[in-house]
């Protein structure tokens, strides 16, 4: 899986430097940046294009809408989303406890 596509060229780079298949995108946003690859990736690739539920009008290619709590799982692992508005009103981050790590895009916090 990849978090965001701003790009094509550079993940298509890691997959192949990892030998990796990509099954999932996550999408945090709408904003172009983050889903620039979307369409492209998911036509070489035939992933599965996750994203915001409150923005799902607004991202490319997207098959499945997520909001605050909802799960997406990603082989033996589990990402919980939670929404987290500011940066766009629909923005999402995807936390994976069992990992220690979470995926904010461009969400900020304070502590």
């Amino acid at each position: 899986a990849v978090v965001d596509t701003p790009e094509v060229a550079p993940i298509e780079a890691a997959l192949k430097l990892k030998g990796w298949k990509l099954t999932h995108i996550l999408n945090t946003h709408w904003h172009g940046d983050h889903t620039g690859g979307n369409e492209e990736l998911k036509r070489r690739h035939g992933c599965v294009i996750v994203g915001p539920r409150n923005e799902s009008a607004k991202i490319p290619g997207i098959d499945v809408a997520v909001g605050e709590h909802d799960e997406v799982k990603l082989g033996a692992i589990t990402a919980t989303v939670y929404d987290t508005p500011g940066h766009t009103a629909g923005h999402i981050v995807y936390h994976f406890p069992s990992e220690s790590k979470v995926f904010v895009g461009d969400t900020m916090f304070a502590m």
